[in-house]
Protein backbone atom coordinates (compact mmCIF):
# COMPACT_ATOMS: atom_id res chain seq x y z
CA UNK A 1 0.00 0.00 0.00
CA UNK A 2 1.60 3.66 -0.79
CA UNK A 3 1.24 6.23 1.82
CA UNK A 4 0.04 8.49 -1.02
CA UNK A 5 -3.59 10.59 -0.22
CA UNK A 6 -6.21 12.56 -2.30
CA UNK A 7 -5.13 15.86 -0.37
CA UNK A 8 -7.28 18.92 -2.55
CA UNK A 9 -9.75 18.86 -5.16
CA UNK A 10 -11.06 21.76 -7.51
CA UNK A 11 -14.13 20.15 -9.18
CA UNK A 12 -15.58 23.77 -10.50
CA UNK A 13 -12.52 25.49 -12.50
CA UNK A 14 -13.89 28.61 -14.10
CA UNK A 15 -11.06 31.07 -13.44
CA UNK A 16 -7.84 30.09 -12.06
CA UNK A 17 -5.45 28.65 -15.15
CA UNK A 18 -2.56 26.59 -14.62
CA UNK A 19 1.33 27.64 -16.22
CA UNK A 20 0.12 27.33 -19.80
CA UNK A 21 -2.72 29.22 -19.59
CA UNK A 22 -5.37 26.43 -19.48
CA UNK A 23 -8.49 26.54 -17.01
CA UNK A 24 -9.18 23.08 -16.00
CA UNK A 25 -10.26 20.33 -12.94
CA UNK A 26 -7.75 19.11 -11.06
CA UNK A 27 -6.80 17.02 -7.78
CA UNK A 28 -3.26 17.04 -5.83
CA UNK A 29 -1.96 13.97 -4.45
CA UNK A 30 0.04 14.44 -1.42
CA UNK A 31 2.98 12.17 0.42
CA UNK A 32 3.09 12.33 4.07
CA UNK A 33 6.41 9.93 4.57
CA UNK A 34 9.92 11.23 4.85
CA UNK A 35 10.64 8.20 1.60
CA UNK A 36 9.87 8.74 -1.94
CA UNK A 37 7.12 6.88 -3.56
CA UNK A 38 7.16 5.32 -6.91
CA UNK A 39 2.82 5.71 -8.42
CA UNK A 40 3.77 3.83 -11.17
CA UNK A 41 0.51 2.13 -12.18
CA UNK A 42 -1.72 3.42 -9.44
CA UNK A 43 -5.05 4.87 -10.86
CA UNK A 44 -7.46 7.42 -10.13
CA UNK A 45 -10.73 7.10 -10.92
CA UNK A 46 -14.51 8.93 -10.39
CA UNK A 47 -16.18 5.80 -9.84
CA UNK A 48 -15.63 2.73 -7.55
CA UNK A 49 -16.51 0.34 -10.26
CA UNK A 50 -13.77 1.34 -12.18
CA UNK A 51 -10.84 1.61 -10.71
CA UNK A 52 -8.42 1.69 -13.85
CA UNK A 53 -10.13 4.81 -15.26
CA UNK A 54 -6.66 6.67 -15.47
CA UNK A 55 -3.37 5.27 -14.28
CA UNK A 56 -0.09 7.02 -13.39
CA UNK A 57 2.64 6.47 -15.71
CA UNK A 58 5.61 5.50 -15.77
CA UNK A 59 8.67 6.79 -13.35
CA UNK A 60 5.88 8.88 -11.48
CA UNK A 61 7.48 9.48 -8.10
CA UNK A 62 6.13 11.65 -5.47
CA UNK A 63 9.35 13.11 -3.26
CA UNK A 64 8.63 13.14 0.59
CA UNK A 65 6.48 15.47 2.18
CA UNK A 66 5.48 16.51 -2.22
CA UNK A 67 2.79 16.89 -3.84
CA UNK A 68 1.71 16.33 -7.30
CA UNK A 69 -1.12 17.86 -9.16
CA UNK A 70 -3.24 16.04 -12.15
CA UNK A 71 -5.23 18.18 -13.88
CA UNK A 72 -8.60 16.63 -15.09
CA UNK A 73 -9.33 17.99 -18.61
CA UNK A 74 -12.32 16.08 -20.54
CA UNK A 75 -11.50 18.55 -23.71
CA UNK A 76 -8.16 16.98 -23.79
CA UNK A 77 -7.36 13.34 -24.42
CA UNK A 78 -5.42 11.27 -21.20
CA UNK A 79 -2.00 11.77 -20.65
CA UNK A 80 0.83 12.07 -18.13
CA UNK A 81 -0.68 14.69 -16.11
CA UNK A 82 -4.27 14.79 -17.52
CA UNK A 83 -6.82 11.65 -16.57
CA UNK A 84 -8.87 12.61 -19.61
CA UNK A 85 -12.24 12.96 -17.55
CA UNK A 86 -13.30 15.67 -16.06
CA UNK A 87 -15.54 16.14 -12.29
CA UNK A 88 -18.35 16.51 -11.38
CA UNK A 89 -19.83 19.92 -10.46
CA UNK A 90 -22.89 19.17 -8.57
CA UNK A 91 -21.32 16.67 -6.72
CA UNK A 92 -18.98 13.40 -7.17
CA UNK A 93 -16.04 11.58 -5.87
CA UNK A 94 -13.22 10.66 -6.38
CA UNK A 95 -10.38 7.48 -5.88
CA UNK A 96 -7.37 6.99 -5.64
CA UNK A 97 -6.28 2.83 -5.77
CA UNK A 98 -3.16 1.08 -5.43
CA UNK A 99 -1.16 -1.05 -8.20
CA UNK A 100 -2.61 -3.99 -8.88
CA UNK A 101 0.71 -5.40 -8.22
CA UNK A 102 0.22 -4.75 -4.42
CA UNK A 103 -3.91 -5.87 -4.91
CA UNK A 104 -5.33 -2.87 -6.05
CA UNK A 105 -6.87 -1.81 -3.27
CA UNK A 106 -8.43 1.98 -2.40
CA UNK A 107 -5.96 3.74 -0.89
CA UNK A 108 -7.99 7.42 -0.33
CA UNK A 109 -11.21 8.55 -1.31
CA UNK A 110 -13.13 11.74 -0.91
CA UNK A 111 -17.12 12.13 -1.70
CA UNK A 112 -18.64 15.65 -2.20
CA UNK A 113 -21.47 17.76 -3.07
CA UNK A 114 -22.54 20.74 -4.79
CA UNK A 115 -18.99 22.77 -5.33
CA UNK A 116 -18.63 26.62 -5.39
CA UNK A 117 -17.01 27.86 -8.57
CA UNK A 118 -12.99 28.67 -7.82
CA UNK A 119 -12.56 27.26 -4.85
CA UNK A 120 -11.34 23.48 -3.59
CA UNK A 121 -12.07 21.35 -0.88
CA UNK A 122 -9.03 19.78 0.64
CA UNK A 123 -7.42 18.20 4.33
CA UNK A 124 -6.65 20.35 6.78
CA UNK A 125 -3.72 20.17 7.96
CA UNK A 126 -2.27 17.95 4.99
CA UNK A 127 -2.82 14.60 5.18
CA UNK A 128 -5.40 14.71 8.20
CA UNK A 129 -8.55 13.57 8.06
CA UNK A 130 -10.86 16.86 8.35
CA UNK A 131 -12.00 18.28 4.58
CA UNK A 132 -13.15 21.03 4.55
CA UNK A 133 -13.49 24.12 1.81
CA UNK A 134 -10.34 25.44 0.70
CA UNK A 135 -8.40 28.27 -0.93
CA UNK A 136 -6.79 26.43 -3.87
CA UNK A 137 -3.30 25.72 -3.13
CA UNK A 138 -1.89 23.39 -5.83
CA UNK A 139 1.35 21.90 -4.56
CA UNK A 140 1.31 24.45 -1.63
CA UNK A 141 0.24 23.85 2.02
CA UNK A 142 -3.45 23.59 2.15
CA UNK A 143 -5.31 26.53 3.34
CA UNK A 144 -8.61 26.41 5.08
CA UNK A 145 -11.68 29.30 3.31
CA UNK A 146 -13.47 31.56 6.05
CA UNK A 147 -17.19 30.57 5.81
CA UNK A 148 -19.77 32.91 6.24
CA UNK A 149 -22.77 31.92 8.24
CA UNK A 150 -25.66 29.60 6.79
CA UNK A 151 -28.03 31.69 8.62
CA UNK A 152 -27.47 34.74 6.18
CA UNK A 153 -29.06 32.43 3.06
CA UNK A 154 -31.88 33.48 1.73
CA UNK A 155 -34.66 32.07 -0.30
CA UNK A 156 -34.39 34.21 -3.61
CA UNK A 157 -36.72 32.52 -6.07
CA UNK A 158 -38.62 29.82 -7.22
CA UNK A 159 -40.48 27.96 -10.21
CA UNK A 160 -43.32 26.06 -8.39
CA UNK A 161 -44.73 24.96 -11.91
CA UNK A 162 -42.21 24.21 -14.65
CA UNK A 163 -44.42 22.44 -17.24
CA UNK A 164 -42.32 19.53 -18.29
CA UNK A 165 -38.99 20.79 -16.66
CA UNK A 166 -38.34 20.34 -13.23
CA UNK A 167 -39.90 22.79 -10.48
CA UNK A 168 -36.93 24.26 -8.49
CA UNK A 169 -36.09 27.15 -6.09
CA UNK A 170 -33.22 29.35 -5.51
CA UNK A 171 -31.05 30.35 -3.05
CA UNK A 172 -28.75 33.44 -2.60
CA UNK A 173 -25.86 34.24 -0.50
CA UNK A 174 -25.34 37.84 0.30
CA UNK A 175 -21.74 37.21 1.41
CA UNK A 176 -18.63 37.70 0.00
CA UNK A 177 -17.54 33.92 1.60
CA UNK A 178 -18.42 31.07 0.81
CA UNK A 179 -21.14 29.06 3.01
CA UNK A 180 -21.39 25.57 3.72
CA UNK A 181 -24.44 24.06 3.15
CA UNK A 182 -23.73 20.06 3.53
CA UNK A 183 -25.95 18.87 5.81
CA UNK A 184 -28.59 21.24 5.22
CA UNK A 185 -32.30 20.12 5.08
CA UNK A 186 -34.70 21.53 2.63
CA UNK A 187 -38.53 20.87 3.07
CA UNK A 188 -41.72 22.48 1.89
CA UNK A 189 -43.62 21.95 5.25
CA UNK A 190 -43.06 23.35 8.51
CA UNK A 191 -44.21 20.45 9.82
CA UNK A 192 -41.98 18.24 8.26
CA UNK A 193 -38.77 20.07 8.11
CA UNK A 194 -36.45 17.27 7.55
CA UNK A 195 -37.69 15.95 3.82
CA UNK A 196 -34.02 16.58 2.43
CA UNK A 197 -30.76 16.65 3.26
CA UNK A 198 -27.66 17.98 1.30
CA UNK A 199 -24.79 16.15 1.32
CA UNK A 200 -21.32 16.73 3.16
CA UNK A 201 -18.83 19.14 1.45
CA UNK A 202 -21.62 20.97 -0.28
CA UNK A 203 -20.63 24.82 -0.57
Amino acid sequence: AVPVVLNEVLAHNLTLSNPDGTITDWIELYNPSDKPVDLTDVSLSDDVTNPRRWILPNGSVLAARGFVKIRFDPAKPAADTNSGFGLGVNGGAVFLFSKPADGGGLQSAVTYGLQAANWSIGRVPDAGTNWILNIPTPGLINRAATLASAQTLRINEWMADAGTDDDWFEVFNPNPEPIDIGRLWVSDSLSDRMKSSLPPLSF
